[in-house]
């Protein structure tokens, strides 16, 4: 109850659902790690740990467009069409960094590091990796029956956080405003890794932890968007 004082209905439902991504993207890293534990001989509960303050950063990057139109201090928020535009955007990023995590559960055994944007180039460019997808739908059928199961979880978890409502009455633009700056600022300083000199980056995973445990800290999703962001500016 103190909670819910403290912090607006709409915040608590935004950081719920937040925090069933990094749920699912936890689950994914432990399917990562026993399928290619013999590449992870040292590790322990802070690897684990730093991991999922890896995550946090991933989240507070890829998903900045819909925690902003989440938080956005406009009535039409709590339109219909407009949750459903929402729902829609986070199913999407969601089942795409998860889908991302899963292709590296066997990809890895290929290359022995987290998949970056040269992953794009690779499949544009018609080598091998169109022979070994094909290979992946065959021989890891279980990897896709999860991959089935986590997007079940997911929008199962997702409609139980509809529970979180506030009054259709009431609504203050200034209020909404502040939340807006405060919560979404906090998200984005996530997704930095922190208010220091440079954001986070794949260096910083390598620093949280042994460097053959690396690949097992870092997740894919923020491997590609690092590496893209990198091209880009080159």
């Amino acid at each position: 109850m103190q909670i819910q004082k403290l912090i607006p209905k709409h915040v608590i439902q935004l950081l719920a659902r937040l925090g069933i991504v990094l749920f699912l993207m936890t689950i994914t890293r432990i399917i990562f790690y026993t399928a290619n534990s013999d590449s992870f001989k040292n590790t322990g509960i802070t690897d684990f740990m730093a991991g999922i303050w890896m995550d946090c950063i991933s989240i507070g990057i890829w998903f900045i467009p819909f925690y902003a139109l989440s938080l956005l201090p406009m009535p039409f928020v709590k339109h219909p069409y407009y949750k459903w535009i929402l729902k829609a955007l986070y199913i999407f990023t969601t089942v795409l960094m998860l889908g991302l995590n899963l292709l590296d559960v066997e990809y890895f055994k290929y290359t022995a590091k987290r998949s970056t944007s040269d992953l794009f180039t690779i499949v544009t460019a018609g080598n091998d990796i169109n022979q070994l997808l094909g290979e992946f739908f065959t021989d890891f059928w279980w990897l896709i029956l999860l991959f089935l199961l986590l997007i079940t979880a997911l929008i199962w978890l997702y409609n139980k956080t509809n529970r979180i409502t506030e009054d259709s009455h009431s609504f203050h633009y200034g209020y909404r405003f502040l939340n807006l700056i405060i919560f979404g600022g906090l998200l984005m300083i996530m997704g930095r890794g922190g208010l220091g000199y440079r954001p986070a980056d794949m260096l910083t995973a390598s620093q949280l932890t042994q460097p053959e445990n690396t690949a097992l800290v870092l997740n894919t999703p923020l491997s590609i968007r690092k590496t893209v962001c990198n091209q880009s500016l080159q």
